[in-house]
C-alpha cells in the first residue's frame, strides 16, 4: 500500500484548521498544519507535499506572496487557495501563476473538490 498523501494545510483560523485536519485524516491523508506564512515557508523549503491547501489571508502576511516566494520549492505540487474574500482579480492572478484552484469560503466541500481536472488523488479528495 502506498504512503498516505501528505497535505500541507496553511490556515490561521484555529477552529477551521482543526476541522480540516480531522477531515483530511479521516479521508486517509497525512496533513501537516502551518498556522502562518512563516511556518509554511519553512516547511515548503524543507519537506515535499503531495498538495497544499492555503488560506489567502494569513496572520503574518499574504498567502499570495508566500506562494510566489515558494514557487521554486513547490515544483509541480498542486496548491488550492481558500478565501472568505472572493477577489476575482486575485483568483485570476493565482491561477495564472500556477495555483490549481481558488475556492471561496464557506466552501461546499464536495463541489470544491470537483473543481478542475483532479491532478492527483490528494487534490481530488482534499476538500471532499
Amino acid at each position: 500500500m502506498a504512503d498516505a498523501p501528505k497535505i500541507l494545510v496553511i490556515e490561521g483560523d484555529e477552529a477551521l484548521a482543526e476541522d480540516l485536519i480531522t477531515r483530511l485524516e479521516h479521508k486517509g491523508f497525512k496533513p501537516q498544519l502551518a498556522k502562518n506564512r512563516s511556518q509554511a515557508s519553512a516547511l515548503l523549503r524543507r519537506l515535499r507535499f503531495d498538495a497544499v491547501l492555503s488560506d489567502v489571508r494569513l496572520p503574518d502576511g499574504d498567502g499570495e506572496k508566500m506562494f510566489q516566494d515558494a514557487l521554486p520549492f513547490l515544483r509541480s505540487t498542486p496548491i488550492i487557495f481558500t478565501t472568505a474574500d472572493g477577489d476575482v482579480n486575485q483568483a485570476v492572478r493565482l491561477v495564472k501563476a500556477g495555483a490549481a484552484d481558488y475556492v471561496q469560503k464557506p466552501y461546499d466541500a464536495p463541489s470544491a473538490a470537483e473543481h478542475g481536472d483532479a491532478e492527483t488523488d490528494a487534490r481530488r479528495g482534499l476538500l471532499a
